[in-house]
């Protein structure tokens, strides 16, 4: 009995590190999906103002003349973590490059281009040279990924 006074010890030495590796990396996991969840609501929003924009604050909007100038998927609006109002910036950016892509899809009919969808893509490329090595180690977060939202374009309402 004598010679197992240190065991308790010795194993807290063992158990504390894993442990509060553990609750930090819960903390630091939880704190990045809050700002996942926060640019995933950021784009939902963003999406929804644009759709019922009115036409010319939609051409204000976009800097368009008219909508057949709108922003396409291969010629996007691109709005970066840098470009965002200051209470908006995240520090997701600290690992994450993080931008937004905003284009409109069009139908021309007889000669008059009409907007239907709105589409805010935001896409995140993983900067690996501030990632902790550990976390490198295992791939997570991925490196790149990205989510769209697709929000219909309100028709102008011609009876006001």
């Amino acid at each position: 009995m004598k010679n197992q006074r240190g065991q308790s010890v010795v194993e807290f030495a063992f158990v504390i590190p894993l442990f509060t590796l553990f609750l930090f990396g819960l903390i630091y996991g939880g704190t990045m999906f809050l700002q996942y969840f926060n640019l995933c609501n950021d784009a939902r929003a963003e999406a929804r103002r644009i759709a019922v924009m009115t036409p010319a604050l939609r051409n204000t909007y976009f800097g368009a003349a008219n909508e057949s100038q709108y922003p396409t998927e291969s010629n996007p609006k691109i709005v970066t973590n840098a470009d965002r109002d200051a209470e908006k910036r995240t520090t997701f950016g600290t690992f994450y490059t993080v931008q937004q892509k905003i284009w409109v899809t069009t139908t021309e009919v007889e000669g008059k281009t009409t907007p239907e969808d709105v589409i805010v893509r935001v896409e995140f490329n993983r900067n690996n040279d501030d990632l902790p090595y550990v976390l490198s180690l295992f791939n997570w977060p991925p490196k790149e990924f990205a989510m769209s939202y697709r929000m219909q374009i309100e028709p102008e309402n011609s009876e006001e």
